[in-house]
């Protein structure tokens, strides 16, 4: 789970700076809801019980959401969209994981959660 949380927040900080139209506000708090995503990931250990996790994995899965809906207002360009379209398939993955009701959709882009991961950790922005 923290390393995906890591691709998604790694994912956001490569793309954000291809942005020209991004302003400094919305890169500022889209870091803000990525450096928390990261730290609430961190905190989550195997000992912790699936209750335990719950909270933190909702809260996550919000932060993500918030930063999406920050950049999302902007025109984007088909590797961010696409990269966009990546994290949209791990969160509902992170949900599960714990237990929580999915809240969002997976896009239906016929990507693999391997294919990704593998597409965020390659990601260049």
């Amino acid at each position: 789970m923290v390393t995906d949380v890591e691709l998604i927040a790694s994912g956001f900080a490569k793309a954000l700076p291809t942005v020209k139209a991004i302003p400094a506000s919305t890169t500022t708090l889209v870091v803000g809801y990525m450096n928390e995503a990261v730290t609430l990931a961190q905190g989550i250990s195997s000992s912790l019980t699936q209750t335990a996790a719950q909270p933190l994995v909702g809260k996550i899965v919000n932060d993500v959401n918030a930063a999406i809906q920050a950049a999302a207002l902007l025109p984007l360009p088909p590797p961010i969209q696409q990269m966009f379209a990546a994290v949209g398939i791990l969160l509902p993955i992170l949900e599960v994981g714990v237990g929580l009701p999915v809240t969002v959709s997976a896009p239906k882009t016929g990507e693999t959660p391997a294919q990704a991961r593998a597409y965020l950790a390659a990601f260049k922005g």
